[in-house]
C-alpha cells in the first residue's frame, strides 16, 4: 500500500477483506486519509449486487473515468459515491488460489491531480504482485 501511495503517487489507498458470508468489503488497512473521518469508515454492503460484486467473480480491476463512468457509476451504490467524494478511481479484487479476499481501492482525491494510465498500469502490478506474494508455492 506504500508503494501505491508513495511510489504511484494515489492519495488514498484502501485494502478491504471481505467477510466471510461474503456479504460486504470492510477496510482493514488505509492509506492516505488520516484527516477524513468519514473515508476512514470505508465499507460497501454487496447486497444487492453492485460493481464490486462483479469485481470479485475472478481477480479484475477497474479504472472508473470520463470513458467508464456513464457505463459504471449506476452500479456503484449511492452510500459508496457519498464516502469517496470523486468520480474517478481504480480498483482491483485480490484472489488467493482463486478465491475472492478483498479488494483494493485508490484515487487521487483531487480535480487538480487525475489518474491516468501509467498509474493504473502500476497499481494493477502491485496488486497482482501481492495476491502472488500471499500464494502458497504451488509443486
Amino acid at each position: 500500500m506504500k508503494g501505491m501511495h508513495d511510489g504511484v503517487g494515489l492519495n488514498r489507498v484502501v485494502f478491504a477483506v471481505l467477510s466471510s458470508d461474503r456479504q460486504s468489503l470492510t477496510a482493514r488497512s488505509i492509506v492516505g486519509a488520516e484527516n477524513d473521518p468519514v473515508f476512514n469508515r470505508f465499507a460497501m454492503r454487496l447486497n444487492p449486487p453492485n460493481l464490486f460484486t462483479r469485481l470479485l467473480e475472478k481477480q479484475q480491476a477497474i479504472w472508473v473515468n470520463d470513458d467508464t463512468r456513464a457505463k459504471v457509476w449506476p452500479l456503484l451504490p449511492v452510500e459508496f459515491r457519498k464516502l469517496i467524494a470523486t468520480n474517478t478511481f481504480f480498483a482491483m479484487s485480490l484472489f488467493i488460489n482463486d478465491k475472492p479476499i478483498g479488494m483494493f481501492y485508490a484515487d487521487r482525491h483531487s480535480d487538480a491531480c487525475q489518474l491516468d494510465e501509467t498509474s493504473y498500469n502500476q497499481f494493477k502490478q502491485l496488486v497482482t504482485l501481492v495476491s502472488r506474494s500471499l500464494a502458497p508455492n504451488r509443486g
